[in-house]
């Protein structure tokens, strides 16, 4: 029994192992494609600074955001001009053209930057006090009648305090700051999610073949497992899981997959004459594209996941070893043992 346990824990240890390998590769080339051409990090904190300023209809909030990120501040993380964006056949853009932003816009801005760059555009150079504040807010032009209400709130919900005033706003974009990680993530899986369908389907990794190739195997399968430990050994939970450096990401994950066709599993399209790489009937390319896209799936939950998975594998795969093993000695012992008889 336990050696059939242990047989489905290498299964199951060989499978997340692929899933991990893949998960890395994904995530490497998923923040690659953020860094160097989509750049949508920008986009969306531009975004959500429009609708916290108002996103009204009239035309404010493109004008007042295009000078927000005109100010020194914020301009020493962006170098560009959000002008071109300001107008629209002579008339002021009632809203931004989402397509068209730059992409080299700042991905992030601390809470303290944005505080003091909003209140140093609104008092323009005029003293820091609340009620200095208080009289630009009544005075300023630009500013959104949405964003005017909710800032007259936060400094007089703060009094005379320019400390609290400050903290207040920077909570305010805070909070705005959450939704956004909501939809950047919503949008990274989905980019997250094509991109695994390409590296599957250019990689040949088929979670149906793979399991099979596993099951049926038993030598593929302990050299596998045996590859898996070495691996969750060499790189620790702290370095993959937490902070997914460099070396993780990019070290030898496609000389690991290389190494596991090498031992037997059917990855890659290289043998043609390989029945789990070129099935010969449509039920038989059915079942591959099912695998191809249960492979994609569980890549794109990403290789934190999957290394979690990978370890607690591990842990369970090392109770019941020595548990085998013991019963493996009971039973020697079991059957030299005389019997009633004599016999042994």
């Amino acid at each position: 029994m336990s050696t059939n346990v242990s047989a489905v824990m290498d299964v199951a240890i060989g499978v997340v192992f692929v899933y991990l390998l893949m998960g890395l590769m994904c995530s490497a080339l998923t923040e690659a494609l953020e860094t160097w051409c989509l750049r949508f990090r920008g986009k969306k904190l531009y975004q959500g600074l429009y609708e916290l300023f108002g996103g009204d209809q009239s035309g404010k909030t493109v004008q007042f955001l295009a000078d927000f990120y005109q100010h020194p501040l914020i301009f020493g993380l962006y170098s560009d001009s959000l002008t071109p964006l300001n107008k629209k056949g002579g008339q002021s853009a009632q809203k931004p053209e989402w397509r068209k932003l730059p992409k080299n816009l700042p991905s992030y801005l601390a809470p303290k930057t944005f505080a003091l760059a909003l209140v140093g555009q609104l008092l323009d150079d005029q003293p820091m006090s609340a009620t200095s504040l208080i009289d630009s807010l009544n005075k300023s032009k630009t500013l959104p009648e949405p964003a005017k209400k909710s800032l007259h709130l936060l400094i007089t919900a703060a009094g005379n305090d320019m400390d609290k005033v400050l903290a207040n706003i920077e909570d305010w974009y805070s909070a705005m700051g959450e939704r956004i990680s909501g939809w950047y993530k919503k949008h990274a899986q989905k980019i997250a999610f094509m991109v695994a369908v390409v590296l599957t389907t250019v990689g040949n990794v088929d979670t149906l073949a793979v399991t099979k190739a596993l099951m049926v195997n038993d030598k593929i399968r302990g050299e596998i497992a045996g590859v898996a430990e070495h691996y969750v050994k060499a790189y620790p939970v702290d370095e993959c899981k937490s902070t997914l450096s460099e070396q993780c990401q990019y070290q030898q994950q496609m000389a690991q997959l290389a190494e596991l066709n090498q031992l037997g599993l059917p990855i890659g399209w290289q043998n043609c004459h390989d029945l789990r790489v070129y099935p010969r009937s449509g039920m038989g390319w059915a079942e591959k594209i099912l695998g191809l896209l249960m492979t994609a799936l569980a890549t794109s939950l990403g290789a934190p996941f999957w290394f979690d998975i990978l370890n607690k594998f591990m842990n369970f795969r090392a109770s019941i070893k020595p548990q085998a093993k013991e019963t493996g000695i009971t039973s020697v012992v079991n059957n030299n043992k005389p019997t009633a008889n004599g016999v042994g």
